[in-house]
């Protein structure tokens, strides 16, 4: 479980409230859909809403724009050639999991801001849970290939975005949630309620779009991103 010491929340705007309720509902223990719900939305109002929420995370949004154009060049040339035009060209033929640690820098670049190491989180549950243990290259590129024609790459990145904002919350409010639950065990169960509730909200109220035609090598990749990640925050805060 992430913690956010050091980190300090802001004291302004809808934050207060957020922060309130964040609190009696970690001393209530349990995460009823009226509760989590409420929890929810106040989060994403504080964040200035669903718009701003996803404008003001450019990490994210950048490696979002990033790993569609990869899976856009997986989906048609495979993932040899799709490495080799995002120039990681030397990670064709590699072990799995160096390709991947590789793809994980490059999302990130060379950024270490709190945002940018929510990224690498968020990519990396993305690729336990999504992708899953590959050894070699070869079975990294059937599955990633496999990945990028059944499931459009608006579905992949709603994931993805999922997995930044649920990481997002649990570094503003882990700490919060460790001091009041009474212990972590019980701290990380509600955390998992949250990432639940995330992944819910992306199955039911989320369809997909066909971005078949998006240029993923030019600037319309990023402003498609970023409406992608504001329907996530739309939807796990509309509730």
């Amino acid at each position: 479980m992430g913690t956010s010491t050091g980190y300090g929340l802001p004291k302004s705007g809808n934050w207060p409230d957020t922060k309130r309720n964040v609190t009696e509902w970690g001393k209530i223990g349990t995460s009823t859909p009226t509760q989590i719900g409420k929890v929810a939305s106040n989060y994403v109002h504080a964040n200035g809403g669903a718009a701003s929420a996803a404008q003001k995370a450019t990490a994210a949004n950048r490696a979002g724009a990033r790993l569609g154009g990869l899976l856009s060049g997986i989906r048609s040339d495979g993932l040899g050639p799709a490495l080799e035009n995002a120039g990681l060209g030397h990670l064709i033929g590699r072990p799995a999991s160096e390709v991947i640690r590789g793809i994980r820098d490059f999302l990130t670049g060379t950024g270490s801001s709190l945002d940018d190491e929510l990224v690498q989180e968020a990519f990396e549950n993305f690729q336990e849970e999504i992708i899953g243990q590959c050894e070699t290259f070869e079975e990294l590129d059937a599955t990633l290939s496999r990945l990028a024609v059944v499931d459009t790459i608006s579905e992949s990145l709603e994931r993805f975005f999922g997995y930044f904002v649920y990481k997002k919350f649990s570094r503003d409010f882990s700490e919060r949630l460790l001091k009041i639950a009474g212990g972590i065990r019980q701290a990380n169960r509600l955390l998992r309620d949250i990432k639940d509730y995330v992944f819910d909200m992306i199955r039911t109220k989320l369809h997909g779009r066909d971005l078949n035609q998006v240029d993923w090598q030019g600037q319309e990749r990023l402003q498609m991103t970023e409406e992608i990640h504001a329907s996530v925050w739309r939807v796990f805060g509309e509730g």
